[in-house]
């Protein structure tokens, strides 16, 4: 046994990635993808501590999902999941 969780081995990315897919299927997951690949090259050469670098993708993930919300007014309701 490696004493730990399976919550431990999961990474905000990976949570981000799963909820994503969840919630938008395979187009939610890959635009969660390239969003996490995008940012993190943003600061690949920089000098950004992990919690720095959480902190910012946090932002980034909770201003997607924040998007989505907003826009989901303008998806027809036919289209819309999770809605009856």
């Amino acid at each position: 046994m490696l004493d730990t969780t399976p919550d431990y081995l999961i990474s905000d990315d990976d949570i981000f990635i799963n909820e994503a897919h969840e919630k938008g299927g395979t187009k939610g997951r890959q635009n969660a993808e390239r969003i996490i690949r995008e940012v993190s090259a943003l600061f690949s050469g920089g000098e950004l501590t992990d919690a720095d670098r959480d902190n910012i993708m946090k932002c980034i993930q909770d201003a997607y999902w924040e998007s989505k919300e907003k826009n989901r007014k303008y998806v027809p309701k036919k289209l819309r999941k999770g809605e009856e």
